[in-house]
């Protein structure tokens, strides 16, 4: 189970590229990390549902309650 958790926190944060020795890194904000595509991808899903909860919420109640209606 430790290794399944390893490699999907792998996965989320990506490779670090560490920066050239004459480079300077404004913060650790702006840190280089490259992801795969498709973390890329659930990062800004993420993002969304966290800066919007209200309207995902609401949005996924609606949905479901217009799916169960008889």
């Amino acid at each position: 189970m430790r290794k399944i958790v390893q490699r999907v926190a792998a996965w989320w944060h990506g490779k670090y590229i560490a920066p050239a020795r004459d480079s300077v890194v404004m913060s650790d904000l702006t840190a280089p990390y490259e992801r795969h595509w498709t973390s890329h991808f659930a990062h800004v899903v993420w993002n969304f549902h966290v800066k919007h909860w209200k309207i995902v919420i609401g949005g996924a109640v609606a949905l479901i309650l217009a799916i169960n209606q008889d």
